[in-house]
């Protein structure tokens, strides 16, 4: 069994793959300010609730949150006594990026375009929803060509109700409709509908700025709340970067660079 982690800046996502195949998922809350043994107390209490710690064989991890990445590592050794391969640190990409894209591209987003590279047809835009919602570009060669980086939908919310002294906490969920009547389902339907429509028009824009149509994927954390409000062919792949960070894997176990 392949154990796959995502470490983003609010969450670390740990998914499950045998044979390919992504055979559960589940997530830790992102602590920059704890300790490798507090780490290890953590991810040895999360594996044990959802998987057999000794039915993992191999580990690969991506991070944008370089600050924990040795304390995490740590902790996965002290638990399984496996060294962990990491994205950028281990592995050559395995499509064709200029050295400027590596060199600041996010591993995250290496992992999701190269998902997207093995599972569906080019060109592609995928839009990552977490902390930051991200749009990465691939052309019909499985060329990485750029993208862009916007506000997340919880981090705009959280933003919003931070700056503004009149309004208080609530939990995102479907809106009852489109023009809210209180300030809640005003909020609720402001982010829900306007991250969505954001989502379908940076869509239009790059296809029409391009030239050609595209497979649209949506993927990430936050996907889930307006996965079903954006256009009907966006395609909703939460566990994409699981693909990519297994194919990534696979690249290296095969060829041990």
């Amino acid at each position: 069994m392949l154990l796959a982690i995502d470490i983003g800046n609010t969450s670390i996502y740990f998914g499950e793959i045998c044979n390919k195949e992504i055979k559960k998922t589940f997530r830790i809350t992102t602590k920059k300010d704890i300790t490798s043994d507090e780490y290890t107390v953590i991810i040895r209490n999360v594996l044990n609730d959802n998987i057999n710690i000794k039915d993992i064989e191999a580990i690969i991890m991506s991070s944008v949150v370089p600050e924990i990445v040795t304390d995490v590592e740590k902790a996965l050794f002290n638990i399984t006594s496996i060294k962990t391969i990491l994205l950028k640190r281990d592995i050559i990409n395995s499509f064709e990026l200029p050295e400027e894209f590596f060199r600041d591209l996010g591993a995250d987003l290496i992992a999701d375009a190269t998902g997207v590279i093995a599972k569906y047809k080019l060109p592609a835009i995928v839009f990552d929803m977490g902390t930051a919602t991200t749009c990465s570009v691939i052309d019909k060669n499985g060329v990485f060509c750029g993208g862009m980086i916007c506000p997340g939908l919880k981090t705009s919310v959280d933003a919003l109700i931070g700056k503004a002294s009149q309004l208080s906490e609530f939990k995102l969920g479907n809106p009852k409709q489109t023009v809210g009547t209180d300030t809640s389902e005003c909020i609720n339907a402001g982010a829900i509908y306007g991250h969505s429509e954001m989502i379908n028009g940076l869509r239009k824009r790059v296809e029409n700025e391009r030239g050609e149509k595209c497979t649209v994927v949506l993927t990430g954390g936050n996907s889930d709340y307006i996965s079903k409000y954006v256009d009907s062919d966006i395609i909703h792949d939460k566990n994409l970067i699981f693909y990519g960070l297994n194919e990534l894997y696979e690249k290296y176990k095969n060829i041990k660079i």
